[in-house]
């Protein structure tokens, strides 16, 4: 029960600093946006809060539930929010991340079932596997938000009449900065998490394969976002055709990863 109250506390929250930012920008309000990034602050502290209590109260350190899963993945997402917006300070993340966070809120919230039938073999290479996959595809979801961005304010610039958002877009450079950042961690984070997920594998099981579909789509998974880099490293692929591979590939992601969360339930 606390932890729901928790979730409803956290969901409002993050509902209202999202419409603080899009009043922000229609009024041409600049200076709320820190007022929204406290706001921001205040709602992970309580949503990571909630997940912590339901996690000691289920005992599913793992996430093998579906629903704690995208509990897990919204909170990192914030958490890359904030680092960004204090890193580079850039506020405009807020319009993108937050309907992305809202949605896998409320996924979490109606998800029922999941893995908790499986006889599943604790060990440390399994909690490191889990941990760094999902801060992977967090990586993946700030490279998706900048994309977004890099997308609007290249469509600002060539029309010549930029609208409101351009003031709060950082210039393109910063914006190519960010998302290729992003997705040189989040690449290197997921290919840790396949290892210690194969290296778990091999010592539960004795095989370094496990033929499982959250496995097989992980792999398609890095696979898509290394051979973008490649591109990207090697500039046969910049700028605006980075930022659209980055939307489409996380949004990739997340069809799969609901897909195989559905297909494993059933």
């Amino acid at each position: 029960m606390q932890a729901h109250l928790f979730f409803i506390f956290s969901f409002v929250i993050y509902l209202l600093t999202f419409l603080g930012h899009l009043t922000s920008l229609i009024l041409n309000r600049p200076h709320w946006q820190s007022l929204a990034l406290k706001g921001i602050l205040f709602g992970f502290v309580v949503n990571a809060i909630g997940l912590v209590i339901e996690l000691v109260h289920t005992g599913d350190f793992l996430l093998t539930s579906t629903s704690h899963t995208y509990a897990f993945l919204s909170i990192l997402i914030v958490l890359f929010h904030l680092l960004l917006s204090v890193r580079y300070r850039v506020n405009f993340l807020a319009l993108f991340s937050m309907p992305l966070v809202l949605f896998l809120m409320l996924a979490s919230h109606l998800a029922t079932g999941g893995d908790e039938g499986r006889e599943l073999l604790i060990g440390y290479w399994l909690k490191l596997h889990v941990v760094l996959t999902f801060i992977a595809y967090s990586a993946f979801a700030s490279a998706c938000v900048t994309g977004l961005g890099y997308l609007i304010q290249d469509k600002q610039l060539k029309s010549h009449h930029p609208g409101k958002m351009f003031q709060w877009i950082p210039p393109l450079g910063t914006l190519d900065e960010i998302n290729t950042r992003s997705l040189i961690v989040g690449i290197l984070l997921l290919t840790l998490g396949l290892l210690s997920g194969f290296f778990w594998a091999k010592t539960s099981g004795g095989v370094f394969w496990v033929n499982d579909p959250k496995v097989l789509c992980a792999i398609a998974i890095w696979c898509l976002y290394s051979f973008l880099i490649l591109l990207r490293v090697t500039s046969r692929v910049r700028g605006r055709k980075v930022a659209v591979v980055s939307v489409f590939g996380f949004a990739l992601v997340i069809l799969s990863f609901i897909g195989v969360n559905h297909t494993v339930i059933n």
